[in-house]
């Protein structure tokens, strides 16, 4: 074969076939954005979804109706889903951020997590287990944000060593979690890390992030304070 044949023919082998759509890179998320985002508490559901729309890879987000069981000015709930798969059409991840304040942390603080409203309260704004005794003195609401996916042909995972330097540029403290016996569940290059005192002043709280890897999926959530006295 002719050396100008021997070009064309490697030129056409590299086109795609018709008839055989190529596979489209996974997306990523900005774990930096994310982090940005939490140091916002004070911003309105709308600023938050377009935020979400710059932090996550082709989000479809849409906010959630409150339930008055609390007059509550504080309180509001984005969720949706992100990362579409091509083959599928189906999503890869999931987000929710949610928003509540004083009279809502209030209204839970008198009655027992078995009561059917405060167990609806703790669904819809995913309230941790430590929020009451964590809940800075000066603070008028908190924020949290949960993003979850488990399909990496739509959202690329995060490595540990990719994850830590948002982290650490974040908070004062980055721990990596090291379970006993629990290779079954985060694998060879699965890992948690916890990372605690992010910035705290006038304006906001960065409470905490933890960001996971197991052989399933993986999981990025951080949550701040909105502190009264700022501007």
């Amino acid at each position: 074969m002719r050396l100008g044949a021997l070009f064309i023919a490697i030129a056409l082998a590299a086109l795609p076939v018709p008839g055989f759509a190529q596979p489209a890179a996974p997306g990523t998320v900005d774990l930096a954005g994310l982090i940005e985002l939490a140091l916002e508490p004070r911003r309105d559901a709308d600023w938050v979804q377009q935020r979400l729309a710059e932090v996550l890879p082709a989000p479809e987000i849409a906010e959630e109706e409150v339930p008055l069981i609390v007059r509550d000015p504080m309180a509001w709930v984005v969720s949706g889903a992100f990362g579409p798969v091509a083959e599928t059409g189906e999503f890869g991840g999931y987000v929710s951020c949610s928003r509540y304040g004083l009279p809502t942390r209030d209204f839970l603080a008198e009655r027992a997590l078995s009561d059917p409203e405060t167990f609806a309260l703790f669904s819809l704004y995913q309230i941790e287990a430590d929020e009451a005794s964590a809940w800075p003195d000066a603070a008028m609401a908190r924020l949290s944000c949960q993003i979850s996916w488990d399909d990496s042909r739509a959202v690329r995972i995060l490595p540990e060593g990719e994850a830590r330097g948002p982290l650490e540029a974040a908070f004062a403290a980055v721990d990596r979690a090291e379970p006993a016996n629990q290779a079954w569940f985060y694998g060879t290059d699965g890992y948690r890390l916890n990372a605690v005192g992010g910035r705290s002043d006038s304006v906001v709280v960065l409470d905490r992030m933890v960001v996971i890897l197991t052989l399933r999926y993986q999981v990025l959530r951080v949550r701040s304070f909105a502190i009264g006295g700022g501007v």
